[in-house]
């Protein structure tokens, strides 16, 4: 039957993905034409139904794995038309072969990109046991110094690992972030663009997984963010969200009427980056659902 009617996309238990999937490469090319053929396999409600259950399947030629019981709402929210989403916008879900590329970018200094950066990490960190590289990128930037004298103490490295997220301090040149990063296998790598306006490598924003603006709820400050956006007319944006530092949804709806082509998210206040209550969780996960690996409330219930 796939041979025949060469489908865009296959579900199948995790039971007969194995025999498949081996089927499928002894396909010639001819037979399945110019049509690539995705295979999600779906997996049980397991313990280590996690990222490298993820990897594994994707090592084996799958496209991606996904729990049985979420199926539909995982085959709605990447292949479908989701509620607050425009246009055919497809997830960049996590596939097992290398890493996704968080960008977040400040609308002007001091937005907090630094601070929605590190709280990202940790989420990814802490709630997927993902294995997480947070970059500074700016020659001229030093936050991530003063937190590597807090975490680790004096080092003259430009890498270092605390509260088990990979640093990478500011002023690494192209060839030497390369070599500081392809020696783990990381699952995520946020880069910490700080104020887009004054970023030297502002173009790596735009060509992120996904691409998060940070700007203010303030009414003051809200020109920022169509200047950032103005600035840069040139790159594709169809994939930045707006995120509102200490914002609420008020602040979103409001926002929303006037971007009508954007995603505004709110990121409540979260004086400390590392610690979070379940508001802001479901705030993540919102921010973060295109490239998180499996949906967060159906993986905190496998890991109880």
């Amino acid at each position: 039957v796939t041979s025949i009617a060469l489908p865009d996309l296959i579900l199948i238990p995790e039971e007969h993905a194995e025999e498949f999937i081996a089927y499928m490469k002894q396909l010639p090319d001819i037979q399945l034409g110019d049509r690539i053929c995705e295979i999600i396999v779906l997996i049980d409600q397991v313990e280590d139904a996690n990222i490298a259950t993820v990897r594994e399947w994707t090592a084996k030629g799958a496209k991606s794995a996904w729990l049985k019981e979420d199926w539909e709402e995982q085959l709605m929210e990447q292949y479908g038309q989701s509620e607050s989403a425009t246009g055919d916008q497809r997830s960049k879900r996590f596939n097992g072969n290398q890493p996704i590329v968080i960008a977040v970018g400040s609308s002007f200094k001091g937005a907090g990109s630094t601070h929605t950066a590190l709280a990202i990490g940790k989420y990814l960190q802490k709630q997927y046991k993902a294995k997480v590289a947070i970059i500074e990128c700016g020659k001229d930037a030093k936050d991530f110094s003063h937190i590597k004298l807090a975490g680790v103490g004096i080092n003259a490295s430009l890498r270092f690992v605390w509260e088990r997220l990979t640093f990478i301090c500011g002023g690494l040149d192209a060839v030497s972030l390369e070599v500081a990063t392809r020696t783990d296998q990381f699952d995520y790598i946020v880069l910490d663009m700080g104020d887009l306006n004054r970023c030297e490598v502002s173009h790596l924003f735009f060509s992120a997984d996904l691409p998060l603006l940070v700007g203010s709820p303030r009414i003051w400050r809200v020109a920022s963010i169509y200047e950032v956006l103005a600035s840069y007319s040139n790159y594709p944006q169809e994939d930045v969200r707006i995120v509102l530092s200490s914002g609420s949804e008020a602040d979103c709806k409001l926002l929303r009427a006037s971007f009508e082509e954007r995603i505004v998210l709110n990121l409540p206040h979260q004086p400390d980056p590392f610690k979070w209550v379940d508001q802001t969780e479901a705030c993540f996960e919102k921010i973060l659902s295109p490239v998180l690996p499996i949906k967060r409330k159906k993986f905190l219930s496998i890991l109880s």
